[in-house]
């Protein structure tokens, strides 16, 4: 039996060299970004294939596990308090009427603004399971963006 995430891979499959994959949302409203082709941090790294052993993803809407630190390109919680501290001091001093999304944005944890390459779809699978699984709808409505 298929995981989520092997299902994934097989209903967004191309055999386009390169092609990006539509945005993953979770049935609880968190997503996350997964990709795999010859551009993409995975494994194997080649176009056309419906399952790969390790996938890239980027950008979870939530923080992820810990799990996810190893793979992670930036996870310093150091650099976030400093860059929330500037942020608190000069923007907020500088932009006072700085609206609270734009506000969450810039403060969003660096966990959730970068990429995390060659991560084990099975690491992805606990992530989506943990998030109530992958919507299907939702997430397939977003393939015909991704032409």
């Amino acid at each position: 039996m298929k995981t989520e995430i092997e299902e994934y891979l097989a209903a967004t499959f191309s055999d386009k060299e390169y092609h990006k994959r539509p945005w993953i949302t979770c049935k609880d409203g968190a997503g996350v970004s997964v990709q795999a082709c010859e551009g993409m941090y995975c494994a194997p790294r080649v176009s056309g294939l419906r399952y790969y052993d390790k996938v890239e993803c980027g950008f979870p809407s939530v923080v992820p596990p810990d799990s996810w630190k190893e793979y992670a390109e930036e996870w310093s919680a150091n650099k976030f308090k400093v860059f929330k501290r500037w942020a608190r001091a000069v923007l907020k001093e500088k932009y006072p009427t700085l609206k609270r999304i734009y506000w969450a944005q810039l403060t969003r944890p660096l966990s959730t603004q970068t990429i995390y390459p060659y991560m084990p779809v099975d690491v992805v699978q606990d992530y989506l399971d943990a998030h109530g699984g992958i919507d299907w709808e939702k997430t397939m409505a977003r393939k015909d963006e991704m032409k």
